[in-house]
């Protein structure tokens, strides 16, 4: 799912990234046609910047961005967004609340309820939930593992890619229900051996070590 604010507001992002980004809200209508090395170059910038950029705005990768990006934008009433120098502090404070307001309300409509509640019925069910997550989701993630804590649950957040190897490597559940991971957010590339399919934000493993929904 595009991450909205992060595109208008460009908090998060790398220099060689906000680079592309500019270009992106500058030229949506050319990047169809576009290679991921042409978008690049017009960027001055790497491919390996434009593939990290798609993924830290919610797609899985330089094709799916190039499709949806487009679309997505659409959605949006960027007259409602677009903040003007001569605006008072109360304006912009209005026009951020309509944007985080209109993000939830299209993040509701995305939910899976089923997915959902297979997602709270499995962490009920486990005694150990690690967590494997990327950039703004691992401070998410950190949050988080403190409420897992006060429910009794031990919670591991793992971040580096090394550390997320290792645990697809030799974690091994003890019981048929006591170890699953969670996957926040599109894995990065060589990350297939961790615990989850690339871009699917899900329970991942279960405690027989197969994949969850």
């Amino acid at each position: 799912m595009l991450k909205l604010e992060l595109v208008l507001q460009g908090t998060g992002l790398s220099p060689a990234e906000s680079g592309v980004n500019n270009y992106v809200l500058s030229h949506v209508d050319d990047l169809m046609h576009m290679t991921i090395r042409s978008l690049a170059e017009a960027c001055y910038t790497t491919p390996t910047t434009v593939i990290r950029y798609c993924r830290k705005i919610g797609y899985s990768g330089f094709e799916e961005f190039k499709i949806r990006i487009r679309q997505d934008l659409s959605r949006y009433d960027f007259e409602s967004y677009s903040i003007r120098r001569a605006e008072k502090p109360v304006e912009v404070i209005n026009k951020l609340r309509v944007m985080h307001a209109d993000v939830i309300s299209k993040t509701v409509d995305l939910i899976s309820i089923g997915q959902l509640e297979a997602i709270v019925r499995r962490i009920r069910e486990a005694s150990v939930v690690d967590i494997i997550a990327f950039d703004v989701n691992a401070a998410l993630a950190d949050y988080a593992s403190q409420y897992f804590f006060q429910v009794g649950k031990i919670c591991n957040v793992y971040e580096d890619i090394n550390q997320q190897l290792m645990l697809a490597m030799y974690a091994r559940p003890q019981g048929p229900r006591d170890f699953h991971s969670l996957a926040l957010g599109s894995l990065p590339a060589g990350a297939e051996g961790v615990p989850a399919a690339e871009g699917q934000p899900a329970v991942c493993r279960g405690g027989d070590g197969a994949a969850g929904g």
